[in-house]
């Protein structure tokens, strides 16, 4: 990763390693960054869940996780080790919460200093996290075993 706290220092590459270390430490998951054009990524099918923490001070803008409501609920069980279809609704948020906090949390480290980061607002349904008055730093996707993950990075 960049030690530079340079908004433009902060790339694709730190951001989906960030996101890779969370998955293999929380949820013995590899993900691996999808290296395509946007046009040619696959979209997120069916309905997903979004986690998104803002951050403010030297540096201000917004992450958001997003991925299948189908892996939310397999991230919640692999995080609380439940047994499949056990988990309410409010513990799958949680635990998308959390899994979000990790990866804006170290996110936010890569800007300038002063910052706090908020708590996360978590979402499911099939619409797209937009961030009015901001735009797209940087867009990452990320796929694993029937696993897609994206991680945008807005400033605003």
């Amino acid at each position: 990763m960049s030690d530079s706290t340079d908004t433009a220092e902060v790339t694709a590459d730190d951001i989906a390693e960030i996101a890779r270390e969370v998955w293999s430490s929380f949820l013995g998951l590899d993900l691996e960054p999808l290296l395509l054009d946007e046009a040619d990524l696959p979209p997120l099918e069916g309905p997903s869940v979004s986690g998104v923490v803002g951050i403010s001070g030297e540096w201000n803008g917004s992450v958001a996780v997003e991925c299948s409501r189908e892996h939310a609920v397999a991230a919640a069980e692999a995080m609380f080790q439940a047994e499949p279809g056990s988990l309410a609704a409010a513990e799958i948020a949680d635990a998308w919460g959390e899994l979000t906090n990790m990866v804006g949390g170290n996110i936010k480290s890569l800007f300038p200093a002063p910052s706090g980061l908020s708590v996360p607002t978590v979402t499911e349904g099939q619409a797209q996290v937009f961030v009015p008055g901001a735009t797209v730093l940087q867009k990452v996707h990320l796929a694993g075993p029937d696993v897609l993950v994206r991680v945008t990075v807005w400033q605003a």
